[in-house]
């Protein structure tokens, strides 16, 4: 049993013509399930046609259609939901333009914009310009140049990128602020500097060492938050005299890649110590307690002494001088520079 009621018809009038048919669809008690509808009609100023359903079941009304004027044309359908929500989208054409409206839209194939703009199948966007306001958010890209402007929008800095693969930076740049989380400042971190003009430096990495034991001071001097344990390895000379190695650049922890500016060293009784850095490098050695000149420090086979309040530089020039030490030397390649005895 087919259960549904149908009508059509057509009404003409001095104002226009109207087609329409209607299908009701009834359960078995006769209770009306869903209703469609659909019209057309033409005036002297429009012509529209509209199909609608209303659902009994899930509570919707839905409705489609268009509408032709002399002044253009609208394509358009909603959904009227059961919470009395309601979804709209519609494409509105006019002489000079066309408005699209919906809660999505779905453009398939490339799509192209005056040749100028195309966007892919693929997902991507090709343009000759582009101006951005608010968040870019990206993986990846490639850059040719890039301008820092000012809220006026002139340009005060940039960034540009040689075919050889070099970074130019137009302008000053600013690398500074703090880590609340991890209770420090930033840090900048790189393999190489070659710097053309002035530098320097505020504080120097210090290393602070108690007998055996020493601490990387990572956030500088001015804190003891942060600062790095580290355990001097031991070993016995040839004479049959414990010393320890004072590792000029940090491997672990916090003090990972680390290097060595300073060494500060407050002891009492008798040690001494083998310097343990790369050729070239320079740390200052200060004998910190003035009440103890038992401190020594390896060059080259020899145990210099530090007396108590002595400072002096030290570099690694292995490989460099001239008769070459022999290689089973105690510090090999470090050289002492002039010393100062600091009496307090």
């Amino acid at each position: 049993i087919d259960h549904t009621i149908k009508t059509a018809g057509w009404i003409t009038t001095a104002d226009g013509n109207k087609l329409w048919a209607t299908i009701d669809r009834v359960d078995v008690l006769g209770n009306r399930v869903t209703t469609h509808e659909s019209s057309f009609h033409v005036t002297a100023q429009q012509i529209n046609a509209i199909v609608s359903r209303v659902d009994t079941i899930d509570g919707t009304i839905s409705k489609a259609g268009w509408i032709t004027t002399a002044d253009g044309n609208k394509l358009w359908a909603s959904k009227t939901l059961e919470d009395g929500g309601a979804i709209v989208s519609y494409i509105n054409q006019a002489a000079d333009s066309v408005t699209i409206n919906a809660k999505h839209i779905k453009l398939e194939g490339l799509v192209t914009a005056n040749g100028n703009v195309q966007f892919t199948t693929d997902g991507k966007i090709i343009a000759k310009n582009g101006e951005f306001s608010g968040t870019v958010v990206g993986v990846s890209g490639s850059f040719k140049s890039l301008n820092c402007v000012n809220n006026d929008g002139d340009i005060v800095g940039g960034i540009s990128f040689s075919s050889d693969g070099k970074m130019w930076f137009n302008g000053d740049l600013y690398h500074q602020g703090y880590d609340y989380d991890k209770k420090r400042s930033f840090r900048f971190y790189t393999s190489d500097v070659w710097c053309r003009g002035n530098f320097g430096a505020r504080q120097r990495n210090t290393l602070v060492v108690y007998g055996s034991y020493g601490y990387y001071y990572v956030n500088g001097l001015e804190t003891e938050t942060g600062k790095v344990y580290v355990s001097l390895p031991s070993a016995t000379s040839s004479n049959n005299e414990t010393y320890y190695t004072i590792p000029l650049y940090g491997t672990t922890g916090d003090a990972s890649g680390f290097p060595v500016d300073l060494v500060i060293i407050k002891v009492s009784g008798t040690y001494r110590y083998l310097l343990s850095g790369m050729k070239s490098q320079r740390v200052t050695v200060m004998n910190a307690n003035n009440q103890n000149s038992e401190i020594y420090i390896y060059s080259n086979g020899n145990k210099v002494k530090w007396p108590g309040g002595t400072i002096a530089d030290c570099r690694n020039i292995a490989d460099f001088m001239s008769p070459s030490p022999a290689s089973n030397l105690l510090g090999r390649g470090w050289i002492v520079g002039a010393m100062n005895d600091n009496n307090w």
